[in-house]
């Protein structure tokens, strides 16, 4: 049902959405250190700060979507090459 290739692509579109999930709390950080800098300093950046954090979450939203979708896929995919496999030996008799 799936061949080896399409679960290497469905591996690699599941491993490429969480690193670009989890780049999200490294800019965060990065965000927040800048933030609490000028948190007492600059009224402007702070605000603009907490604009960009905003769209920060909502972008972290929809790539944990997709994320979680690419990992559905490729599990889904997974488990059904698995039992194929379980099911097809040599001599064609189930397992």
């Amino acid at each position: 049902m799936f061949s080896n290739r399409d679960l290497d692509i469905l591996r690699t579109n599941a491993t490429d959405s969480f690193d670009a999930y989890m780049d999200t709390f490294t800019a965060d950080s990065v965000l927040h250190d800048i933030y609490m800098n000028i948190i007492d300093s600059n009224e402007e950046g702070t605000r603009a700060l907490g604009y960009v954090f905003a769209l920060l979450s909502a972008h972290r939203d929809v790539i944990r979507l997709v994320w979680e979708t690419a990992q559905g896929e490729w599990v889904y995919a997974t488990r059904m090459a698995s039992e194929t496999e379980f099911h097809e030996d040599e001599d064609g008799a189930d397992q």
